[in-house]
C-alpha cells in the first residue's frame, strides 16, 4: 500500500512531538563535536573537581584559560554515580565523605554549560572492571552496590582471593567473562547516553587486573566450555590470555551497541594502557597483552572506537623514561588510521613540570597524533607550581 500522506501526516506529527516531549537530554541534543586536535584533560572524582556548582564553574574557567576543548569526567569511579542514576548508588564528596547533595546533578550541570561554548566536547568517563577500592566494604546504599548485590561478579585470582592491594589501596575488580557483568556496564553506559547529550562514552579500566586473574570456579567453567580445556590453565598459557582478551573485547561490543541503541553518532573511546617496553614483533609480544589482556590496537583495526587515548605517564626528567616515552611513538602510531579510531597521547601531567609536558606534547604532535589529553586537573603538573600560570603555558602552547 502506497503512503497515504493526509492520512498519516497528523499521527506523525503528534508522535514526533510526544517523542520529544519525553527526551530526557538536559538541552538540546547538538551533533557530536570532535575537534581536529584533541586538546583534553582528565577530570577525577577523588577529590575537587566537579562535586559542586562552584567547582564545575572553576573547572570550565580553567580548561578555557588552559585552551582545552575535550573534558573527560569521572562519573563512575568505583561502582557508583556522579549524575542521578536508578543503578548505581550516589557517588561520594572525598573531603566531606558525605554523598553528592541529591538536588545537585554534576553531569546535568556540566552538559549545560559545555553546551554553552561553541566546540567543547565533554566525555563522560567510566570506570569499567575495578568495582571498588579501599580498605573497607560499600556501605548501605540505594541502590544497592554491585559488590553486595552480587558477590559472584567479582574477579577472582589463582589463590581465590578477590582484592588486590592492601589497605586504602585496596581494589576489587568484576569479571570480563560474566555476562551478568557486561550487561550492567552496557546498561550504564546507555542510560548516561540517553539522559545526557555527552559527545562520548569513556572507558577506563576495561581490561584484566593482571595474568594471575580469572580463576573463579564460574571463570573456569566457561573457559572449560568455550575451550574444552576443563584443566586448570597456567597464568601464561596463550589460549587462557586470548580467551579472557576475548571477553574484554567482548564487553567493549556490548558497550557500544547499546549505546548506539540510544543515539547515532555518540563516539565510544578508551583510555588504553602504555607500560613497559615496546615490541618489534608485535602488540601481543608485549607485557600490556598479556598482564592486562586490552587488545586495544585489534579495536582500532575492528572500529570498535573512536579514539584511544593511551596512558602514556612518562617523567621526562629521568632519561630513560624520556627515551621510552619516544620509543613507543613508532608502535602507537602503526594503529592509527586503521579502522577509523584517531590516536591521543595521555600525558603524565602530575610527573612533569608544565615545561616538560610541553615538550613531550611538542613531540607527540610532531609525531602525528590527534592530540593529547592531561591527567589531571587536579594535579596539571608536578611540585606545587601555581595552577593559573599552568593554565597559562598551556594555552600558549594550543595557540
Amino acid at each position: 500500500m502506497r503512503f497515504q500522506k493526509t492520512t498519516h501526516l497528523p499521527a506523525l506529527f503528534a508522535l514526533l512531538l510526544l517523542l520529544g516531549s519525553c527526551s530526557t537530554f538536559t538541552s538540546s541534543p547538538r551533533g557530536t563535536v570532535r575537534p581536529a586536535t584533541i586538546r583534553g584533560v582528565w577530570v577525577d572524582s577523588w577529590g575537587q573537581g566537579f562535586y559542586t556548582k562552584t567547582q564545575c564553574d572553576e573547572l570550565l574557567t580553567w580548561c578555557r584559560d588552559a585552551g582545552i576543548n575535550t573534558i573527560l569526567v569521572e562519573v563512575r569511579k568505583v561502582g557508583d554515580a556522579y549524575y542521578t542514576s536508578n543503578l548505581e548508588p550516589r557517588g561520594k564528596n572525598e573531603e566531606t565523605g558525605k554523598t553528592i547533595e541529591s538536588s545537585f546533578d554534576p553531569l546535568e550541570y556540566l552538559c549545560e554549560k559545555v553546551h554553552d561554548e561553541e566546540g567543547l566536547r565533554l566525555e563522560a568517563w567510566i570506570v569499567a572492571n575495578r568495582i571498588w577500592k579501599g580498605s573497607g566494604t560499600p556501605p548501605p546504599s540505594w541502590p544497592v552496590h554491585t559488590v553486595a548485590a552480587h558477590p559472584e561478579m567479582v574477579l577472582m585470582d589463582r589463590t581465590g582471593g578477590k582484592t588486590l592491594g592492601e589497605g586504602e589501596s585496596t581494589s576489587v575488580f568484576v569479571d570480563p567473562s560474566d555476562p551478568a557483568v557486561a550487561g550492567h556496564l552496557a546498561r550504564v553506559a546507555a542510560d548516561i547516553v540517553r539522559r545526557y547529550p555527552v559527545d562520548a562514552i569513556h572507558l577506563d579500566y576495561i581490561r584484566y587486573p593482571g595474568k594471575n586473574w580469572g580463576y573463579g570456579p564460574r571463570s573456569l567453567a566457561r573457559f572449560a566450555a568455550a575451550t574444552g580445556n576443563t584443566q586448570e590453565p597456567a597464568p601464561d598459557d596463550e589460549a587462557f590470555t586470548i580467551w579472557r582478551a576475548a571477553q574484554v573485547t567482548a564487553m567493549l561490543r556490548r558497550v557500544k551497541a547499546a549505546i548506539r541503541a540510544e543515539r547515532l553518532g555518540v563516539d565510544l573511546t578508551v583510555a588504553t594502557i602504555a607500560w613497559g617496553d615496546p615490541s618489534s614483533e608485535s602488540y601481543k609480544k608485549t607485557a600490556l597483552y598479556t598482564r592486562t589482556m586490552q587488545d586495544w590496537p585489534a579495536w582500532c583495526d575492528e572500529k570498535l572506537i573512536d579514539i584511544a587515548y593511551v596512558m602514556h605517564y612518562r617523567d621526562e626528567a629521568k632519561p630513560d623514561q624520556a627515551a621510552k616515552y619516544r620509543e613507543w611513538f613508532r608502535t602507537f602510531m602503526s594503529h592509527r588510521g586503521r579502522g577509523k579510531a584517531r590516536i591521543v597521547i595521555g600525558q603524565g601531567a602530575y610527573k612533569n613540570s608544565v615545561s616538560d609536558t610541553v615538550r613531550q606534547i611538542e613531540d607527540a604532535l610532531d609525531a602525528g597524533f590527534d592530540g593529547f589529553c592531561l591527567f589531571s586537573y587536579r594535579s596539571p603538573n608536578s611540585g606545587a607550581a601555581d595552577r593559573e600560570k599552568a593554565a597559562q603555558a598551556f594555552r600558549e602552547f594550543s595557540r
